[in-house]
């Protein structure tokens, strides 16, 4: 009996409980709490919207862009260097400079063999005016090197030239010619076969301009082999005006003389333009001097150094 009256209290709170959770059968079908009677229920907070996070837009690659008139003879990755060469000199022709040329040799360990060092001054006059040209050369074996062994000095005008020869031991000549500065002298005061050497010997693969208020173009060129030189690995790195002016090169290659390899560099530049002074050397009067006893004579068609283009 006991038993059988607690299962029917357990079975009462049962469903009981399962109808408190679902719901009373009465009208409304909810319960208040009637000490919550006339409280207003609070409306519920809108769920904000989620702003949009703007798609920012990879900024575009800026592609160099060239001038529209690159220099005479020049493009973006080719080269005439025989045009370039001339419309250098063409350019140049007029306004007188200081041209330096260096060639150095070394050895392929970085000995130094030999170096020639010239700078040529022409006061620009097209009709012959001066022009002063002096070679240099030092190191422990220049002319081992096609370099020379000599330093000399020439000067001239329209009229005469003098020159100034200092051999290794020290010894000084002079020379004296009462004619014009040979042409085979002035020929090349620009350095239009140094150029075109220089732009010969490596395949042009970029060029780029820089600056804005002057601006020059900066060429880069390589070469494995140049068979027409015999250059192997040849680097060239040069700065070129957009009249054409080559302001500067540097040229490096290997060559192989006789079995043995050489590192060659050549540097060259022009400066002073319009405004090269070619006044007579220091040693001109003992050179007329020394040209009037007969003691020395400059021979015409040696006069200025040889053409660089063959040298080591």
């Amino acid at each position: 009996m006991t038993r059988a009256r607690l299962l029917v209290v357990c079975v009462v709170v049962v469903v009981a409980g399962c109808g408190g959770l679902a719901g009373s059968d009465g009208a409304d079908g909810n319960t208040v709490n009637p000490a919550l009677e006339g409280t207003p229920t609070a409306t519920p907070t809108p769920t904000a919207s989620p702003v949009p996070t703007p798609t920012v837009s990879p900024t575009p690659t800026e592609t160099p862009t060239l001038p529209e008139a690159l220099p005479p003879a020049l493009g973006p990755e080719t080269v005439d260097a025989g045009r370039l060469a001339a419309s250098h000199a063409r350019s140049l022709a007029s306004q007188s400079r200081t041209v330096v040329r260096t060639i150095t040799v070394r050895s392929t360990d970085g000995e130094l063999l030999g170096r020639s060092r010239v700078v040529l001054r022409d006061d620009g006059d097209p009709r012959g005016g001066r022009l002063a040209v002096v070679q240099t050369v030092s190191g422990p074996r220049p002319g081992a090197v096609d370099l020379g062994e000599r330093n000399v000095s020439y000067w001239g005008n329209d009229s005469l030239t003098v020159s100034r020869t200092e051999s290794a031991d020290g010894n000084v000549t002079y020379g004296f010619d009462r004619t014009p500065f040979p042409p085979i002298a002035r020929s090349d005061t620009t350095g239009q076969a140094a150029v075109a050497f220089a732009f010969r010997a490596a395949n042009v693969t970029r060029v780029s301009r820089v600056g804005t208020t002057d601006p020059v173009f900066l060429v880069e060129g390589s070469a494995a082999v140049d068979s027409a030189y015999e250059a192997y690995d040849v680097r060239l790195t040069a700065t070129v005006e957009p009249s054409g002016v080559v302001r500067s090169f540097e040229v490096t290659y290997t060559r192989d003389r006789g079995g043995q390899l050489r590192r060659v560099t050549r540097r060259f530049r022009v400066t002073n333009r319009d405004a090269t002074t070619v006044s007579r050397p220091s040693w001109y009067r003992q050179a007329v001097a020394a040209g009037t006893d007969g003691e020395t004579a400059t021979p015409r068609t040696r006069v200025g150094p040889r053409p660089c283009a063959g040298v080591a």
